[in-house]
């Protein structure tokens, strides 16, 4: 019972600025706190905005420049990664050389007919793991193989 009354009084008092003698709510009084509510409002949006649109302009361009950042680190990276391949790839071919040269040194510069028609098969393998094989006519001869050496079979 008593916290009532207590919320009564609180309801009472509540805008009693706003009253008159008898306890109604006073036109003038209540338009001029209005009007200086809405004057507070106004002036203190006055003063913020101009600062909230420099702030927030301020955070789009930190935010692109950590974009452009990024994207720099990005590029970066790919170059960097672009280089590695290149480095890698240029030791694969001088090991492939060293190789064919050791190859090369074995055969005592003569390779025999034989030997062409290998890596002529060896190479049509590796063109069909790559699904890449070209249109080749093929002769069957010498064993179903083909003559690689055209020059020793015409007669002058």
């Amino acid at each position: 019972m008593m916290e009532i009354k207590i919320i009564n009084k609180l309801k009472e008092k509540k805008m009693s600025f706003l009253r008159d003698s008898k306890g109604y709510i006073d036109g003038v009084k209540t338009t001029i706190f209005v009007t200086l509510l809405l004057v507070i409002l106004i002036a203190t949006l006055m003063a913020i905005l101009p600062r909230y649109s420099v702030w927030s302009q301020e955070m789009r361009g930190k935010a692109e420049l950590a974009r452009a950042e990024q994207n720099k680190q990005i590029l970066i990276a790919e170059a960097n990664a672009r280089l590695e391949a290149e480095k890698l790839n240029a030791l694969s071919e001088i090991e492939r050389a060293k190789g064919m040269a050791q190859a090369m040194e074995i055969e005592q510069g003569q390779l025999t007919s034989t030997y062409n028609q290998y890596l002529f098969i060896r190479q049509l393998e590796k063109l069909a793991e790559m699904g890449t094989i070209p249109t080749i006519i093929y002769l069957p001869s010498e064993g179903m193989l083909p003559v690689m050496d055209l020059k020793k079979d015409i007669k002058k």
